[in-house]
């Protein structure tokens, strides 16, 4: 935890590598397993998804 309880920044270039290491060790257990991409900043494409 950082400064006065707020957490330290971490560069979202450091965050890729941690999930891209992480989801080769569950590729080792998982073969078949695949990361979800999202495109854009909405994760919901139809109107009752968005409300």
């Amino acid at each position: 935890m950082g400064y006065y309880g707020y957490y330290e920044y971490v560069p979202v270039s450091e965050k890729r590598e941690k999930a891209k290491k992480s989801l080769e060790k569950l590729k080792k257990t998982n073969p078949d397993i695949s990361p979800i991409i999202i495109e854009g900043k909405s994760i919901a494409s139809k109107w009752w998804g968005k409300a």
